[in-house]
């Protein structure tokens, strides 16, 4: 074993760079956001654990250990890269309980080991399932916030009457400083994990807080910029519009279109802020728009604001021209532009019940539109006046957006075992996988059904 350290001594160098080789292993990161079930997540956690890169990785820590003369984390990383080469790892793949059994042994007797920091994905949450039966719900009574909070309590209690989990709810009406009073006796009363605060200001308070651990890992009901959440056990949920156009911008991207055209309605702020998230996004994704123009909501006739898109009017003037220089009869079909590739149409069905036709009038036809859903009762029916348009919806309709908030989140403090497993995805952990969008196509003879989340 000795012969085999300085051979990785040599091999590695220093400390540095076997922390780069850390980083890019990246056992934080290893599983995505689709693999969920114990058994995969045990399995995938087992297939890195056990593999040759990260037996180097050890050899390198002990290594340097050794150059330290710190013989107790020696013999600590020893212990570690024995485990590696056990039965315990040869038959993982298949039986992962002697793993876990092993790995459970060795933190006991090194609970002090530096390798329970440098990886705490394996040894926080590589483990079995424990069941979850007590969440702290931290949401306000009173104050601007009390009848949103009301409408997801009530979403709570009925989920958690269903599931036997015991919910146990915090009034943070007091101050943004409530929440952190309120974590502290969460804490003190063993629940497992919290769902909440809701309010922003509160959120923020408490990610700027060293007291949340990974023994009572939070699930904010709101939403902060990355730059401005740092704590690892700290997740965020949101309802924000923002997500259905990240939505339609990767449907966009993945097929394969570049340029297009972005029509919306003018003086709605709804609107306005998917029209903005969905502008920018797919300028991040290398794309272009010909046109991004805006439409009244209260007309009946869009033709002016579609040739203008299409370019159809500067056809219709060439003609004119042409007409009047040869002075006689010819037969003419105006021509719409030819460099776009797609068209996103923003509006409530009204509107894309009198835009989308005049679209396909006007020479657009072959061109694949897409749209968003903001009120999913609209749209719970085959309407002849919409076929071939691709719509994004959430699985939320808007009126029940607080509701589904609240299941939403509960579902998945289980699915996750308190949040646990959550930790082992990027450190950015706005929850949007929850709530994504999902892209539906109208067809005749067919009728779309709005799919519960």
């Amino acid at each position: 074993m000795s012969c085999q350290i300085a051979r990785v001594v040599s091999r590695l160098g220093m400390l540095s760079a076997l922390y780069g080789i850390f980083l890019l292993l990246g056992l934080s990161s290893a599983v995505s956001a689709d693999k969920l079930s114990d058994s995969r997540l045990n399995e995938d956690l087992a297939a890195h654990f056990c593999s040759e890169e990260f037996k180097t990785l050890l050899l390198g820590f002990a290594a340097k250990s050794q150059s330290d003369e710190d013989m107790s984390a020696f013999q600590g990383w020893l212990d570690l890269i024995n485990i590696t080469q056990s039965n315990a790892c040869i038959e993982s793949s298949g039986k992962i309980e002697p793993l876990l059994l092993s790995l459970q042994q060795w933190q006991n007797t090194h609970n002090q080991h530096l390798a329970l920091d440098y990886f705490p994905t394996l040894f926080n949450y590589f483990k079995p399932v424990v069941k979850i039966s007590k969440v702290a719900v931290f949401l306000p009574q009173t104050g601007k916030f009390a009848r949103h909070a009301h409408r997801i309590r009530q979403a709570l209690e009925q989920q958690g009457r269903q599931l036997a989990i015991d919910l146990n709810f915090y009034d943070t009406s007091a101050s943004d400083y409530s929440a952190y009073s309120a974590y502290q006796d969460a804490m003190q009363n063993n629940n497992q994990c919290v769902i909440g605060p809701l309010v922003k200001t509160q959120v923020n308070t408490l990610s700027q807080s060293v007291i949340i651990s990974h023994k009572l890992p939070v699930l904010a009901l709101n939403y902060l910029m990355p730059s401005l959440s740092s704590n690892d056990f700290l997740f965020q949920m949101s309802l924000q519009v923002e997500l259905q156009g990240s939505a339609l911008v990767k449907e966009l991207f993945s097929a394969g279109y570049s340029r297009g055209i972005l029509l919306y309605p003018k003086g709605d702020a709804y609107y306005q802020r998917l029209k903005e998230s969905i502008e920018h996004l797919f300028y991040d994704f290398y794309g272009d728009w010909a046109v991004i123009s805006s439409y009244k909501m209260n007309q009946m006739d869009y033709s002016d604001v579609i040739k203008k898109a299409l370019k159809v009017n500067e056809s219709e003037a060439r003609n004119k021209q042409l007409s009047a220089l040869l002075k006689k009869g010819y037969q003419f079909i105006p021509r719409r532009r030819q460099d776009v590739d797609f068209i996103v149409l923003l509006g409530n069905k009204k509107h894309l019940k009198l835009l989308y036709p005049q679209l396909a009038y006007w020479y657009a036809s072959e061109l694949p539109v897409y749209s968003t859903v903001r009120n999913q009762r609209e749209f719970t029916a085959f309407d002849p006046d919409l076929n071939g348009l691709t719509l994004i919806k959430p699985p939320w309709s808007e009126d029940l957006a607080l509701e589904f908030l609240g299941k939403s989140a509960l579902e998945l403090v289980l699915n996750s075992h308190c949040l646990q497993t959550l930790y082992l995805w990027e450190r950015n952990k706005s929850i949007g996988w929850n709530l994504s969008a999902e892209k539906h196509q109208f067809f005749y003879k067919t009728i779309p059904i709005i799919l519960k989340p």
